[in-house]
């Protein structure tokens, strides 16, 4: 999968499964941490905002915005 396609999955994670943590993202898309922070980065400068918290019940989530995937 590509580095755009592993953005939009990101995206649509997030939106579907609310908050979700570094590693959860990273198993589903078969990257690791560093790359989801990356990922993350690249989809801020394309101003999607993301809430992250730490702690036991931390994560990244996505803030004001939910994607709808409409099947064919």
């Amino acid at each position: 999968m590509s580095r755009c396609a592993k953005c939009i999955k990101m995206l649509i994670l997030l939106s579907e499964n609310g908050k979700m943590s570094s590693i959860e993202l990273a198993q589903e898309l078969q990257t690791n941490v560093r790359n989801i922070r990356e990922y993350r980065k690249e989809l801020e400068e394309a101003r999607f905002q993301f809430q992250s918290k730490t702690r036991s019940k931390g994560g990244i989530e996505l803030e004001n915005c939910r994607i709808k995937i409409i099947p064919n």
